[in-house]
C-alpha cells in the first residue's frame, strides 16, 4: 500500500537506492539474488526483476549437436582462409553456417544464456549489501590459498641453501604447470559450483575493467595462424614482463642456463678430456631423468601447481613436469639473483650430502694458457709473427685480448702439430663456445620477446645460432684470412675444402666466442652479440628465416587438404641421384606432392638437398600455395603496427628502411662501431 501511494519521483528515488543491492529469500534456492529493477504492479507487493545468465553448461555452447556443427564449420572456415575457395567450397561453408543458425533457432528459448526473472518481493529481505561486497568476499578463498601457497614456499627456499627470493612472482611462475593457470585463476574453494552460482546471481551486472579485447584475449600457442602472428612480432627495445603465466618460458631459459653452467665446470675440471668425452659427461648431467631426481630431492612434487586431471596421472608425465619445473626454478633464481648465486645453489643441489665433491666441483683450475702467464702474454707479440698478425684482427673488431694466444688457439683447426704457442687445437673451445653462445642468445630472447612461447623462442634461437648464421659472421669479420695464416705458420694439414665448409666456419666462430669468454668474461660476449648477432633478429623475422623451407612447404600442403580427409597428403622427398666420391658426394633430391614432382634440389647431404628442393618448390609454385600470401600479409600488418608505435618522423623511417635495403648488415657498416669497440674493451677492463 505504501509503494502504491508513492509519487513517481519518490518511487524512482527509492528504486535507484535499492537497485544493484542483494535481496534474501529464506528457504528458497537460490537464496539471494541481485535486484536489477523494481516494478509496481496491481498486486500489493512490488515485483523484483533480475537479469540473470544461465550457466555455461546449460547454454547453447554446450549442446552436443551445436558443438559438432560448430566444429565442422570452423574446420572448413580455417581451411578456406589459407587457400583460394572454389564455388563448391563457398557453398559448403554456407550450408554449414545455415545449419548452425537452424540449431540456434531450434534451441533458442531453452538454451539462451540471458534470462529475465520476475519474482514477488513478498518473502524478500533487504540485506543492505551491494554486489561489490559479494564479489570481493567470494575471493577470500582464493586469497587464502594464495597466502598458504606463498607461506609454504619458505620451506622450499630453505631447501635452496637458504636463498630468499626478492621477486616471489618468479618462484610462483617456475612452479606453475601449463594446466595450473586454471588452478591459479579459478580456485574458488571446496565448493566451486556454489561460488559460481552465487557469482552469477549476485555479482556486478555489467563489470567494466577496461578493454575487454585486451583482458579476455586468449593466449594461444597452437595453429599455423597463431605461429605466424607471434613470430612476426619484433623484439622489444628493453626488457618486458611476459603475460604467459606458466613455467614454459622459464624452462627455455633454465635449460640453456644449466647446460652453460655444467659445461663450464666440466671444461675447467677436466682439461685433459676432448670434446667427445666432455659432451658425454654433460649429457648425463643435463638429461630429464637426472633433473627429475634433483626435483624430488627438493620435494618439488609438493609445490608444483597443476590441474589434477588425467594429463599428469602417469608416472612418466609427472616426472617430465618435475624436470621442467626444476629447469624453470633454476632460471628463476638466475633472473632473481644472478649467475654467481645460481652457480652456488646448483653446486649444493648436486652434492648436498658430499661436501668434498662439492668443493672439487667449485674449485675450477685456470686455463692452461693462463697458467703459464697469469696476467698477460702480450709481451710475446714482439717475438712471434703469428701474434703480430692477430693484432690486426683485434684492431678490426675492437677487442684487445689479455692472453692473445687464446685467439691464436681459437684459429687452430684440427689436426695440429705439437707446438708451444697454442699447445692444443680449438676442439675443446668449440665445446665451450657453443654453450656460451646458446645461453647468451637464450637470455636475450627471453627478456626481449615476452609474447613468444617456448617453441617460438626455440625457433628464433635455432636460426640465430645456426651454422649458416655463424658462417656469415665469420666471413664478415674476415676470420678466414687469419685461419689460413695460422694454418700456414703451424703447418696444419686440414684440407681446404673442409676448412671452408659452413660447419668448419661455425666451429672456428664458436671457438672464438669461448676464447673471448675465458679471456674477458660474459659481459664481453653480450657486447659482442649486441654488435654482431642480435641486430640480425629483425631480418630473420622479416624474411621468416626461422621457418625452414621443408616446414613451410608442409604447412602450405596441409592448407590445401580436404576437410573430410583424415590422412591429408604430405610432400614426399626422393633421392634421384648421387654423384661424386664418398668424401665429396653430391645428392639430387626431388620433392613430390599428390604424385606430381614440384622441384629438384642438390646438396652435399640428403638433408641439404631436401631443403634446396623445398625452397625451389615454394619459389616455382608460389601461386599454388595461398598460405604464402597469408604469411606476407601477417608480416606486412606486423610491420605497419611496429612502425606506427615508433615515435619518429615518417621521413626518417623511410630513410632508415632505404639504407637497410641498400646495404646488408655487416659489422664494418655499423656507424657506431667505435662505440661498440669501446663497450667491449671497457667491459673487459671492469671484469679484470
Amino acid at each position: 500500500t505504501r509503494c502504491k501511494s508513492m509519487s513517481v519521483d519518490a518511487w524512482d528515488k527509492y528504486v535507484s537506492k535499492v537497485q544493484g543491492s542483494i535481496v534474501w529469500f529464506p528457504k528458497h534456492r537460490p537464496a539471494a539474488i541481485r535486484l536489477d529493477q523494481l516494478d509496481r504492479e496491481d498486486s500489493s507487493y512490488p515485483v523484483i526483476v533480475h537479469f540473470g545468465i544461465r550457466p555455461a553448461v546449460l547454454s547453447i555452447q554446450y549442446n552436443q549437436e551445436y558443438r559438432q556443427a560448430y566444429k565442422s564449420y570452423l574446420k572448413v572456415f580455417f581451411l578456406l582462409k589459407n587457400r583460394t575457395p572454389t564455388d563448391e567450397d563457398k557453398a559448403n561453408l554456407r550450408d554449414k553456417e545455415q545449419r548452425l543458425k537452424q540449431i540456434v533457432a531450434k534451441h533458442a528459448e531453452q538454451l539462451k544464456r540471458e534470462i529475465v526473472v520476475e519474482i514477488s518481493s513478498e518473502y524478500a529481505y533487504r540485506t543492505g549489501f551491494k554486489s561489490d561486497i559479494i564479489q570481493h568476499s567470494l575471493l577470500l578463498s582464493s586469497l587464502h590459498d594464495h597466502l598458504r601457497f606463498h607461506q609454504s614456499l619458505t620451506e622450499l627456499e630453505n631447501q635452496l641453501v637458504g636463498y630468499r627470493f626478492q621477486n616471489r612472482w618468479l618462484m610462483q611462475l617456475a612452479l606453475t604447470h601449463p594446466s595450473g593457470n586454471y588452478v591459479l585463476h579459478n580456485n574458488l574453494g571446496p565448493n566451486p559450483d556454489h561460488v559460481k552460482n552465487t557469482l552469477a546471481n549476485c555479482r556486478i551486472r555489467n563489470t567494466v575493467y577496461g578493454d575487454r579485447k585486451q583482458l579476455f584475449r586468449p593466449i594461444t600457442k597452437r595453429g599455423v595462424s597463431t605461429l605466424f602472428k607471434i613470430m612476426a612480432k619484433k623484439a622489444k627495445t628493453c626488457e618486458h614482463i611476459s603475460e604467459i603465466t606458466n613455467y614454459e618460458r622459464l624452462e627455455f631459459l633454465g635449460d640453456a642456463l644449466l647446460e652453460f653452467l655444467v659445461s663450464i665446470h666440466l671444461f675447467f675440471l677436466f682439461p685433459q678430456f676432448d670434446e667427445g668425452r666432455l659432451s658425454t659427461f654433460r649429457v648425463g648431467l643435463i638429461q630429464n631423468h637426472f633433473f627429475t631426481s634433483l626435483a624430488r630431492n627438493l620435494c618439488l612434487q609438493h609445490f608444483i601447481i597443476y590441474n589434477h586431471g588425467p594429463d599428469l596421472c602417469s608416472h612418466s608425465a609427472l616426472n617430465h613436469a618435475l624436470a621442467n619445473s626444476f629447469e624453470a626454478l633454476m632460471g628463476a633464481i638466475y633472473l632473481d639473483g644472478g649467475l654467481a648465486i645460481i652457480d652456488k645453489i646448483l653446486s649444493k643441489i648436486l652434492f648436498h650430502q658430499d661436501k668434498p665433491l662439492s668443493d672439487i666441483w667449485d674449485s675450477l683450475t685456470q686455463y692452461p694458457l693462463k697458467i703459464q702467464y697469469p696476467i698477460s702474454d702480450r709481451h710475446l707479440i714482439e717475438q712471434v709473427p703469428l701474434l703480430q698478425k692477430l693484432t690486426k684482427f683485434e684492431e678490426e673488431i675492437g677487442v684487445e685480448f689479455q692472453h692473445i694466444r687464446m685467439l691464436a688457439q681459437a684459429f687452430c683447426t684440427r689436426p695440429i702439430p705439437q707446438n708451444d704457442l697454442t699447445i692444443e687445437d680449438n676442439e675443446r673451445l668449440e665445446f665451450l663456445g657453443d654453450t656460451v653462445l646458446n645461453f647468451v642468445v637464450s637470455d636475450y630472447l627471453y627478456r626481449h620477446f615476452p609474447e613468444h612461447h617456448e617453441g617460438h623462442l626455440s625457433l628464433l634461437r635455432s636460426c640465430t645460432v645456426s651454422n649458416p648464421t655463424q658462417a656469415v659472421i665469420y666471413d664478415e669479420l674476415g676470420m678466414q684470412v687469419y685461419v689460413d695464416y695460422v694454418r700456414e705458420q703451424l703447418r696444419i694439414t686440414t684440407p681446404k675444402i673442409i676448412e671452408k665448409s659452413l660447419k668448419a666456419k661455425a666451429d672456428v666462430f664458436e671457438a672464438f666466442i669461448a676464447a673471448l669468454f675465458i679471456d674477458q668474461g660474459l659481459e664481453s660476449i653480450y657486447a659482442f652479440c649486441r654488435a654482431t648477432i642480435f641486430p640480425r633478429l629483425q631480418d630473420f623475422i622479416t624474411t621468416q628465416h626461422w621457418n625452414d623451407p621443408k616446414s613451410n612447404l608442409q604447412h602450405c600442403c596441409l592448407a590445401l587438404r580436404d576437410p573430410n580427409d583424415r590422412n591429408p597428403p604430405l610432400p614426399e622427398y626422393r633421392v634421384l641421384k648421387s654423384i661424386g666420391s664418398s668424401n665429396n658426394v653430391q645428392y639430387k633430391v626431388g620433392v613430390f606432392f599428390r604424385k606430381q614432382r614440384l622441384s629438384i634440389g642438390s646438396g652435399r647431404s640428403i638433408h641439404d638437398a631436401e631443403m634446396a628442393a623445398a625452397k625451389n618448390a615454394l619459389e616455382q609454385h608460389a601461386q599454388m600455395f595461398p598460405l604464402l600470401h597469408y604469411q606476407k600479409s601477417v608480416l606486412a600488418s606486423s610491420n605497419h603496427l611496429h612502425h606506427s608505435k615508433r615515435k619518429i618522423s615518417i621521413t626518417s623511417t623511410m630513410n632508415s628502411n632505404e639504407n637497410n635495403r641498400q646495404q646488408p648488415f655487416s659489422l664494418r657498416n655499423i656507424k657506431t662501431r667505435s662505440e661498440v669497440s669501446a663497450m667491449i674493451i671497457t667491459s673487459a677492463k671492469v671484469k679484470r
